[in-house]
Parts: C-alpha cells; sequence; structure tokens
C-alpha cells in the first residue's frame, strides 16, 4: 500500500510516519506544505498512492527568501481541502482513498466543504492511533502488519 502523508507539523508527521509505518505494509511519501505538494502533484500521481491521510491546515511553505508568496485564494485554514480537491481532479489520484486527518470537528469543516465527496472522509486527530488505523483498513481493506490488537515482534 503507498500512503501519501500531507502533514506540516514537523513532530507530527514524523511521528505518523514512523507509526503507519510499523503498523501497515506500506510506502509512505510525506509532503510538508502547501506548496511542496503543489510542485509535486504529477510526480505525486505517477507514484499512485492508495490513500492520501491529508492535514487540512497547512503552511503554504517553509519561510524563504526566495519562495513566491501563496496564490490569492490559499488560506491556512483550508489548505489541505484544496490538496484534497486537486488529488480528486489528477488523472493519477482521482481514485486515491483520502482522509482528511485535523483537529477541526466535521461542524468546523461544514462551511468550507459542505459534503465530503466520494472517496473522502474525515477523522479528528488523536494520540490514540487506533481509530486512524481502523479507518485506513476500512477505506483500503489492508490488514495491519501484525494482525489487529497484537503488538510487533520484539
Amino acid at each position: 500500500m503507498r500512503i501519501l502523508l500531507i502533514e506540516d507539523i514537523y513532530l507530527q508527521g514524523e511521528w505518523l510516519e514512523t507509526q503507519l509505518a510499523s503498523a501497515f505494509r506500506c510506502e509512505i511519501r510525506w509532503v510538508k506544505t502547501a506548496s511542496e505538494f503543489q510542485s509535486q502533484l504529477d510526480d505525486i500521481g505517477a507514484w499512485s498512492p492508495d490513500l492520501a491521510l491529508v492535514d487540512v491546515m497547512l503552511k503554504w511553505s517553509e519561510p524563504r527568501p526566495d519562495m513566491a508568496p501563496p496564490p490569492p485564494t490559499w488560506s491556512r485554514t483550508t489548505a489541505g481541502i484544496e490538496c484534497q480537491r486537486l488529488l480528486g481532479s489528477h488523472p493519477g489520484t482521482g481514485r486515491t482513498q483520502v482522509i482528511l486527518y485535523t483537529i477541526l470537528s466535521r461542524k468546523d469543516l461544514s462551511g468550507k466543504l459542505p459534503q465530503l465527496p466520494a472517496g473522502v472522509s474525515h477523522l479528528v486527530k488523536d494520540a490514540d492511533l487506533e481509530p486512524l488505523f481502523q479507518r485506513i483498513r476500512e477505506v483500503t481493506g489492508e490488514p495491519r502488519r501484525f494482525g489487529q490488537g497484537s503488538p510487533p515482534p520484539a
């Protein structure tokens, strides 16, 4: 299974990458900003992920003096939704299952995304990753690497 992780908070992304790799047989591609996502979209499409785990609130870029400013339509509170839309419309990722994994509740998102498109689900971030792992199993049919509920061998 190929998982695209779109997460701008380094410690959270690093932790999720480690936990996902230990829980599932998967390749993970981690994208850290909205501008990085947009510049890599064709490469991501060629890679053809099975699942995209998308944070909704993303920064545009790492601050650099040579970085172009964000597009006028860009907003930190909706950048992940725009990433999800681009994934859905790209030929290489149009069938990729998407989990909007965010601190925002579904109610918080309703003004920005009144209905979740087909293939998109929502899950509030939690320190307990079991609900996330369960959702991944539901949308991909992928079993956990070591069997449900059993820890990895020592």
